[in-house]
Order: structure tokens, then sequence, then C-alpha cells
């Protein structure tokens, strides 16, 4: 008798999964994927959640599988974009030969998302992740955006970027833009943060923010000059912030305001020995300052340690550069408490630059960081062409030069080859 019922429900099973894969077509492995993905999502971000100093709770539980389930309908919401398309075409005489495409693209595109989480979710329970897994999944989710690639629209009939009301603003001269200070940002906490606050018992004054390929490399926001570079803690390491920067940036524009301000960066929690600039040194975008790491007091409610993330605080209080609003000063050597908050929202003030990209982790904590303005977007306003325009613009012209480049070195071996020991700069 248990026999024949369990017999009978892989039946039923192998009969529902047969008429659903014949009903989505090749619709149907992105979707077996996605849901396979969510369920491993789900139970690895279960695991991590201690090692970031998140609760275990049934609301954060349901949250989760509402989430999960929020993705399913988008899919299926493209599943119902595609019939629209299919049926108006089919009303003005068009035989479309494809199914499911706008569908299918979305179920890529949140394929691509969970398997990002699943990855940072392992490395937050302390598994190292070849850097070439994040990499890919990056570039598979840019493909699939690319493909799908239809003008933004505002509602209003004006083109995003093209004069909309979130259009960049001219830069005023002499002005410069911040970038992120990780290629690849995924902001963990975000700046005053409500929720934060209730979470951890203390106010958050900056962000917290984590690379998406797993590099740890922290650059160097614009022009500037450090102010102070080193190891704050008294006692080692794990003390005071541990080993941080404090950077000068002056006339910044900053996008959320339209205002130009003189600011100090300062971050904290680098890895021991990892601060490669000094003060007095002169630094832009291109610099790198430091690996980020969980030095300091970076302890948890309850006991255990933070994991390795970037701490940075802006400040528009350029006088008294090293006093930092939301820090006790007890075991620093270098940064002191603040008196006054004078501090200024990271989320105002960053952009995201040339090959650079940004997310928000879902912990609440911080806003859509992936919203920010390209700065891309300012230079193409200054030129007055559309962003495409000018990014494709920048690419040629890279292109260009990589070409010359190569050419003067193969001009350079022929000659010397020929005992001609001459280069290009001798010439003068």
């Amino acid at each position: 008798m248990e026999h024949n019922t369990l017999q009978n429900i892989k039946i039923i099973v192998t009969g529902i999964f047969a008429a659903l894969t014949a009903r989505l077509g090749a619709l149907a492995a992105p979707v077996y994927i996605l849901i396979c993905l969510n369920m491993a999502d789900y139970a690895t971000g279960f695991v991590a959640a201690p090692y970031r100093g998140e609760p275990r709770s049934s609301q954060v539980g349901f949250r989760g599988i509402a989430k999960k389930v929020c993705m399913w309908l988008l899919v299926a919401l493209g599943g119902v974009l595609d019939w629209l398309m299919a049926y108006a075409m089919e009303t003005i005489g068009i035989q479309l030969t494809f199914h499911f495409m706008v569908a299918a693209l979305v179920a890529v595109w949140l394929i691509c998302n969970e398997i990002i989480s699943i990855l940072e979710n392992i490395g937050d329970i302390g598994v190292e992740l070849p850097p070439v897994l994040m990499r890919l999944v990056r570039w598979v989710k840019v493909a699939a955006e690319d493909k799908a690639k239809v003008p933004d629209w505002d509602g209003e009939g004006v083109p995003r970027g093209g004069g909309g009301a979130d259009a960049p603003k001219t830069i005023p001269a002499g002005a410069q833009l911040l970038t992120l200070p990780i290629p690849l940002m995924g902001v963990t906490a975000g700046y005053k943060n409500a929720k934060y606050k209730a979470q951890f018992g203390f106010g958050h004054y900056g962000i917290d923010a984590v690379s998406q390929d797993g590099a740890r490399e922290v650059y160097a926001l614009g022009n500037g000059q450090v102010l102070a570079a080193g190891l704050d803690g008294t006692a080692g390491d794990y003390s005071g912030l541990g080993w941080v920067t404090v950077i000068r940036y002056d006339k910044v524009y900053i996008p959320g305001t339209g205002k130009v301000q003189d600011l100090i960066a300062t971050t904290f929690h680098h890895e021991p020995g990892s601060i490669r600039v000094s003060a007095g040194d002169k630094v832009t975008a291109r610099t790198v300052i430091a690996r980020y790491g969980n030095t300091g007091g970076t302890t948890l409610p309850g006991g255990g340690r933070m994991g390795a993330h970037l701490h940075l605080q802006l400040d528009r209080d350029t006088s008294y550069p090293f006093y930092c609003s939301g820090i006790s000063g007890k075991g620093s050597r270098l940064l002191k408490r603040g008196t006054s908050d004078s501090t200024v929202d990271p989320y105002q003030v960053l952009t995201i630059g040339e090959g650079q990209r940004a997310y928000t982790r879902d912990t609440g904590w911080a806003a859509d960081y992936s919203s920010l303005p390209q700065a891309a977007g300012f230079a193409a306003q200054e030129v007055g062409i559309s962003l495409e325009e000018y990014q494709a613009a920048v690419a040629r012209a890279e292109t260009a030069e990589a070409e010359n480049a190569a050419l003067k070195s193969k001009i350079i071996t022929a000659r010397a080859a020929l005992g001609q020991d001459l280069d290009f700069e001798d010439r003068a």
C-alpha cells in the first residue's frame, strides 16, 4: 500500500513538471534554477546571519520568504508583458517566433542576483571566494541588462539624463565629484539609519560597505590631501577605530544639494599594515589608499566581531578634521570624539565613476545606492551629449590610446633591434 502511494506521488509530481515544462518551453530551465537558488540563498543567509550580527527571527524569515515570492511574481509579470507584445503584434498581422523573451531575461537577471547573494553569504561565513566567480556573474547580469535595454523614461515624456528632474546638473567651475571608494561597492549599513540604531543601540554617522567581487582595495574619492593615516588604536590593532585614514577634499560638488563644499573623509577598520598613503600625500580617484578589514573595536552586542568592511564618514568641519561624531574616542590615538554633529550623508555626495557599480544589501539599513548619479552623466552634460554618446566616445578614446601605446612599443623595439637606442622622448 505504501509503495503504491509513493508511486502515485511520483507520477503526479512527474506529470506536473512535464506539464509545466511543456507550457513554459525555454523559460522552464531558468524558472527551475531560480527556485533552487531561492532556497539556497535562504539557507545560506540563515547560516550567515550570526556572522553579520543579524538576528534570526520569524519576522526576518517571513520577509525573506516574501522577497522570494515577489521574485516569482516579477517573472510572471515578464510573462504577461510577453503575452501583451505577442497579442499586439498578431493584431497587426505579425507572428512572433519567440516566446517569454522578457520573462526569461527577468529570470536570468534574478538568477544572477541570487548567485551574488549566495556568494556574499558564503563570504560572510568565512569561506574565501575565487574573485573570478563574482566577476563572471556580474558579466552575465550586465549582458542581460544590455540585452533588455530600452529608453528610460520618467513618466512625463522626458528621458532620464536628458532634462528630467533627476538629470545631472552642470558642475560649477573648479569643483570636483567624489566617486565610490570601492569600485563594486555593496552598502550594508547607511547613514543615521533608524533600524541600525535599534539593532545595535548606537547611531551610525557614515556608511559601511564591502566589495561585490571580494577585492578589498579602497580608493580615494577624488583629488585630495592625506591629513593622517595609520593605527588609531593605543592598544594595538583591535582598539580605537583600528587602522584609519583622514583625507581632505576641497571644492566638492554635492549632487544631492547642488552645493560646493570642502569635506573631510575618514575611513575606519583597514587591514593591519595595508595603508599605502601618508600624511601630506596627494591622492586622486585612482589612488589605492588601503585595504579594508575589521580592525578596531568592531565588536557586536553580546560578543563576537563584525566581518571585514569599510566604514566611510564624511564631515564638513575642516577646521577640526580629527573629530568624529558617533565614536567614543576610547583607545584612540588619532581620532577624537566629536562634540557637535557636522557629518554629511554620503548618499548625497557620492557618484558612480567609470567602471563602478553600487548596490545595497538587503538589510533595511541603507538607501538604494544603485540609484546614485553617474559621474559620466555630468561630463556628458558639460559637452552637450547624452550619457550613452559620452561613454561610447570614452571607449573609443581608450581603445585608440591602447593601440597607440602598443604601436609606440613596437617602434621602440624595432629601433633597438636596428641599433637605434632612441625613445620618442629623446627626439625633443
